[in-house]
């Protein structure tokens, strides 16, 4: 516990789901990263939830990177 509390290790948060909301998004990352925390988010999204992404993008004037599909080469 603590290395975690001296904040050298980045948080991953993974969301299973996507909030309706873009507020709840970001309120979600945030609150899983505080104090200047660095976070990194996954979204697990199906192609009928691409049009949340999009708002959230739209929303915070930011663009969410898709995971390249040859990911385990790049490991």
């Amino acid at each position: 516990m603590g290395v975690y509390q001296s904040k050298r290790v980045p948080l991953l948060v993974i969301n299973y789901d996507l909030p309706n909301n873009p507020e709840l998004y970001i309120c979600r990352i945030g609150r899983s990263g505080p104090q200047g925390r660095k976070v990194v988010a996954e979204n697990l999204a199906k192609a009928d939830e691409i049009r949340i992404l999009q708002d959230i993008e739209q929303y915070y004037n930011t663009h969410i990177d898709e995971v390249p599909s040859n990911i385990g080469d790049l490991i």
